[in-house]
This record gives structure tokens, C-alpha cells and sequence, in this order.
């Protein structure tokens, strides 16, 4: 079962008017990326999860069953109150890391190579490397290739925004 406790949404840059975002769940593993880019991708891992929380595969707010309806409204107040990308950094220390596989093609190497080279990644064993992320490298919280881990610098407030009871049904 995935638990979902808490999320926070920031724009990609200090633009107030940006739709290009990154957003940020807590779980029982602390807070992982639920989704960036413009926000109609959001919707779209934001509808699937709806899903699983209307099956009860998702708990959300401590609830064994959420409506669709009630998880978007949520996110719908979330988008309300999206944070500038100072935030993200006020509120997290970001790490990056990168990877190499076997099965890496050669084409995927070459890039987090040169992702490696041009950010100043440090090597942290045979076949990963790892950077704190600053505003200055904001730009890598979009790239693929890229595992990030968010740890908060301060205590996040619980962001639990109103959800309407369950209607009654009569029949």
C-alpha cells in the first residue's frame, strides 16, 4: 500500500506566472518527486493515483478509501499555492545522483557524462556519482537520468488542504 502524507509543489523558476513545476511527496520513505514539467503531466500521474486511492491502494490523509474526485480537489488547492524554486531550496537540501549500468547504450553514457562534467559531480563509488543541487543547477531537476533525494532542511507544516465528507448515497 502506498501512503501518501504530505506534498508541496514549486515552480521551476522564480517566474510567479511559470506552469512548469516540480512536485514533491511525503511518504514513509520521506519525500520523493511525484512529478516535473508543465503541469499537465502532473495531471496525469495525479489522475492515476486518484485511481488507486478510489481502490484503496493508496492511503491518503489516513483514509483506507479516497474518492477521484476528493484526491484531485487537493491537488486542484495545491496548484493554489505553488512555491517559487527559492522554496525548494529553503525547504530541502537536494541531492542528485547518476548511475551507470551495463546495459547503459552508449548514447546514455556519453550524456550523463557530460551531465557529470559540466554540473561537477563527485564520484561516490565504481559507477555512481552525486551532487547537492543548488539554485544554481536548478536546471538539472528536470533532466532524466538524474535519482534525487529531497531531505528537509526545516519542518514542513502538514499541507492538508479541505476534503468534503463522503456524499451520502440513498439507493
Amino acid at each position: 500500500m502506498i501512503i501518501e502524507k504530505n506534498r508541496k509543489a514549486y515552480r521551476l523558476s522564480n517566474n510567479t506566472k511559470e506552469k512548469n513545476l516540480i512536485t514533491l511527496i511525503e511518504t514513509d520513505n520521506g519525500w520523493e518527486k511525484l512529478a516535473h514539467g508543465w503541469e499537465y503531466v502532473h495531471w496525469m500521474v495525479i489522475g492515476e493515483r486518484g485511481g488507486l486511492a478510489e481502490i484503496g491502494e493508496l492511503k491518503f490523509h489516513g483514509r483506507l478509501k479516497t474518492s477521484i474526485e476528493q484526491y484531485i480537489q487537493v491537488y486542484r488547492h495545491l496548484f493554489n499555492k505553488v512555491y517559487l524554486l527559492e522554496n525548494l531550496f529553503n525547504d530541502f537540501e537536494v541531492r542528485g545522483s547518476i548511475s551507470f549500468t551495463e546495459e547503459d547504450p552508449t548514447n546514455l553514457k556519453i550524456v550523463k557524462e557530460t551531465m557529470i562534467k559540466d554540473f561537477e559531480f563527485t564520484k561516490a563509488s565504481d559507477s555512481s556519482f552525486m551532487k547537492v543541487i543548488t539554485i544554481q543547477d536548478s536546471e538539472l531537476l528536470i533532466r532524466d537520468n538524474i535519482t534525487f533525494s529531497f531531505k528537509p532542511i526545516q519542518n514542513l507544516a502538514v499541507n492538508k488542504p479541505y476534503m468534503p465528507g463522503d456524499q451520502l448515497t440513498l439507493f
